[in-house]
């Protein structure tokens, strides 16, 4: 959805691995540190970013999304924040957005003005939200859920 709608998506990982130090050489798809994931957006003049994290919890009955942004300058992150969170669909209950210093989306507020934020999709804990999460199905439900966020955000 995201490039028929010419929005250009760089992903800086396609799977899991553990962060490797900032000088790592290797293949930039790989292996990438928090704070280096949002210098490489930076460096590919990213104008938004978004941080994708699957969530977990001690208690089980934890569950749903909630979206998270560094203490803005401009109020562009949280906005974004906002605007993704009001177009969830699929979890029947948000956690809300909330501001918080992760080094990711730190590290994006302190080399640009670009609206950034850190999305916790739903809980590998919780039975109903790990269901969700692993249907092919849904994964598009999210993924469009996304963009209808990021384009709301344009919109306004």
């Amino acid at each position: 959805e995201f490039e028929k709608n010419n929005y250009k998506v760089i992903l800086t990982r396609d799977g899991e691995y553990l962060p490797v130090p900032l000088d790592y050489k290797g293949d930039d798809k790989i292996g990438r540190s928090l704070s280096h994931r949002a210098e490489f957006a930076n460096s590919n003049k990213a104008n938004m970013f978004i941080s994708l994290h699957l969530n977990a919890a001690d208690n089980k009955n934890a569950k749903g999304m909630e979206v998270f942004y560094y203490d803005s300058k401009n109020g562009k992150s949280k906005k974004l924040a906002e605007k993704i969170l009001a177009s969830t669909s699929l979890f029947n209950r948000d956690r809300g957005v909330k501001v918080y210093d992760y080094k990711v989306i730190k590290t994006w507020e302190n080399l640009t003005d670009n609206p950034g934020c850190l999305v916790e999709i739903g809980f590998l804990t919780n039975l109903d939200d790990f269901a969700k999460l692993r249907s092919d199905v849904k994964q598009i439900t999210i993924a469009n859920d996304l963009y209808g966020g990021i384009k709301k955000y344009y919109e306004d």
